[in-house]
């Protein structure tokens, strides 16, 4: 398992991400880059896929006989399921952490998400919509749920009096390629 960090000041990190850029360039200078196609909607250098597939030389098209068909909509809940289940990602219909924790509890055997009116300890409070970055810390118990919220365990994840750690694990498959470790103050949401 390799951990890529955001910063490139390692001389080795930045040659490997050279390494990288130029082999895309290369393969699309030569032609012999693959083409993939982003449905339902095009997405930009803001997502972590887009990146790779830059990375990789892999041009991004909207032809339908792309080499590669990739599912990407970035909301919660997939706007049509089932339309796209043969593309790469095309199953993943519901990201809301709900649906995660459900997950979690299969795979792992344990629940990390709580009843906020019976857990007594701090836990955090967070939208159950993806990418609202609008968690806090509570000391439960609090006297009733707020609607659209979820609630889990604090991890604790500080690494200083000033910074947390957070990881982001990348699943391709059944293997984890890599673990983006991003550092950020504690007084941040969670």
């Amino acid at each position: 398992m390799r951990l890529v960090h955001r910063s490139l000041r390692d001389p080795n990190r930045a040659f490997a991400y050279s390494f990288l850029y130029l082999k895309g360039f290369f393969h699309k200078v030569t032609g012999a880059g693959y083409k993939a196609r982003i449905a339902p909607s095009f997405h930009d250098r803001t997502y972590l896929s887009w990146k790779l597939f830059q990375m990789l030389g892999i041009s991004i098209t909207t032809d339908e006989h792309a080499d590669i068909c990739y599912y990407h909509e970035d909301t919660t809940e997939a706007s049509e399921p089932g339309k796209f289940d043969d593309f790469i990602n095309g199953r993943c219909i519901d990201i809301s952490k709900s649906r995660v924790h459900k997950a979690f509890h299969e795979a792992f055997g344990y629940s990390i998400d709580v009843d906020p009116t019976k857990y007594d300890g701090l836990l955090v409070s967070k939208s159950n919509v993806n990418s609202k970055h609008d968690g806090y810390i509570i000391q439960g118990p609090i006297k009733e749920r707020e609607s659209g919220r979820v609630y889990e365990r604090l991890i604790d994840n500080l690494i200083s009096d000033k910074e947390i750690m957070d990881y982001r694990v990348c699943v391709v498959g059944r293997e984890i390629p890599f673990i983006i470790c991003k550092k950020k103050g504690s007084g941040q949401t969670v």
